[in-house]
């Protein structure tokens, strides 16, 4: 059987977990803001990539976690979105949504692995001229 054109965009094993976007609302108190910068790299990494691991919401549809991957999903003309459920009282998923933002914050990049790719490549992935500068392309192995 064809897979249904609104899924296509999600990888196979998340599929189960589908719902329509239309059932889903960001959370007025998030904390994490998402600039435009920001929505064209996830925008261009879900054109390029598809979801591949799913946002977070309660079961009344509320976003507590992947509020910058539902938008650029809606803005990417997507009806239908992996969500993983998470139900719990409000202030342990507002802890959540900051965990969840701030200990991806916390990890470094190396450097090393970074420079195989090359300045090119990382600057299609969201890294700038600032960034690729302080990155030593020489040390490629």
């Amino acid at each position: 059987m064809p897979i249904p054109e609104s899924l296509t965009w999600i990888a196979e094993d998340l599929r189960a977990l589908a719902a329509p976007v239309a059932d889903l609302h960001e959370d007025p108190a998030n904390a994490r803001l998402h600039d435009e910068r920001n929505l064209s790299q996830i925008k261009a990494s879900l054109k390029e990539f598809g979801q591949r691991k799913p946002i977070v919401a309660t079961s009344t549809g509320r976003i507590v976690a992947g509020n910058g991957t539902y938008h650029a999903a809606v803005e990417l003309g997507h009806d239908t979105i992996a969500v993983s459920r998470f139900d719990g009282d409000p202030r342990e998923l507002t802890r959540y949504a900051i965990a969840d933002n701030r200990t991806a914050e916390l990890a470094t990049w190396d450097e090393e692995a970074l420079s195989r790719l090359g300045g090119d490549e990382l600057g299609t992935l969201g890294f700038d001229d600032e960034d690729l500068a302080l990155i030593d392309f020489d040390v490629r192995s």
